[in-house]
């Protein structure tokens, strides 16, 4: 780390601090420390470790730079410890009103406003949204139900689908869009997989039954993506039989 003696030997000809940058390992981190002043403050510290999409700050300031590195500036410092990151925990959410069960990180919201995507051309149509995103992570883990009635067809699933295909279209990062035609639990399905901005990677499953539309969507940082755990997902959810 910094010294005081760093301290004063970073002072330029006119006798103004200049900002200092280094690389630092504490408690087996590896981080960066910075020293610079402000208008309030005659010298800041500050001290920045990161841990896979996490970012941790410390900070000490003074108005005498040379207590940046006593013993209680030290003390503070060196007193971080990150704990281990504790593993998500799922739990099985089963809708007997919209007939599907899935493995959510945690009880899910239901209905999370902001989420909507209805207007005038679906205004006929019955949603349920279900939104999780997992503690202490970045994984986000989404169920949109459109239903018509129990048991009729969709006259227009396939718009439907072409629209939500193009609203990713115009949120997705160029040229990362990928679309399948598939079939999921023996039904007509649709993937799109892509990546947004800011480093969002996401699959989306589109799935029609009957009078449903159901479409699951699995979102994590580029970074931390992870592809057992987005299959581990997609793998749980499960139709249920209609009632009889």
């Amino acid at each position: 780390m910094l010294t005081t003696a760093e301290i004063s030997d970073s002072k330029n000809s006119s006798g103004k601090e200049q900002q200092l940058l280094r690389s630092i390992e504490l408690n087996g981190l590896k981080g960066k420390e910075a020293l610079f002043s402000s208008k309030e403050m005659q010298g800041i510290r500050l001290v920045l470790f990161s841990r896979n999409q996490d970012l941790y700050m410390l900070m000490v300031g003074a108005n005498d730079s040379t207590k940046l590195f006593g013993t209680n500036a030290n003390r503070f410092v060196q007193s971080l410890q990150l704990t281990a990151k504790k593993d998500i925990s799922f739990i099985t959410y089963t809708d007997a009103e919209e007939l599907f069960s899935i493995q959510f990180p945690g009880t899910p919201d239901v209905n999370p406003d902001g989420f909507s995507e209805k207007d005038e051309s679906n205004r006929h149509l019955h949603e349920k949204i279900l939104y999780k995103r997992a503690a202490g992570s970045s994984t986000e883990t989404m169920v949109k139900v459109l239903r018509i009635n129990e048991y009729g067809d969709f006259s227009n699933d396939k718009e439907l689908m072409q629209n939500i295909y193009e609203g990713l279209r115009g949120a997705s990062v160029k040229e990362s869009l990928q679309h399948i035609d598939t079939q999921w639990l023996q039904h007509p399905a649709a993937i799109v997989t892509g990546k947004m901005e800011g480093g969002i990677q996401y699959e989306l499953r589109m799935l029609k039954r009957g009078g449903r539309l159901y479409t699951v969507w699995y979102f994590d940082n580029k970074l931390t993506y992870n592809a057992i755990a987005k299959d581990a997902f997609f793998n749980s959810f499960a139709l249920l039989p209609y009632p009889t």
